[in-house]
């Protein structure tokens, strides 16, 4: 995915977070992982605010 990302010129990218348990965004859960699921969440808000989608 990432190399057909580059070879469409797209800016978008893929951030993979190191061992995350399945649903580390979800907060009420023990396989959340809060430094990675506010790094996220602000990676989506740029990517959008970039795009004039929010």
């Amino acid at each position: 995915m990432q190399v057909a990302l580059k070879a469409a010129n797209s800016p978008s990218q893929i951030v993979v977070y190191p061992d995350p348990p399945h649903a580390f965004f979800a907060d009420y859960r023990p396989s959340h992982r809060k430094q990675q699921a506010e790094d996220g969440w602000k990676r989506l808000q740029e990517w959008f605010k970039q795009r004039d989608v929010m």
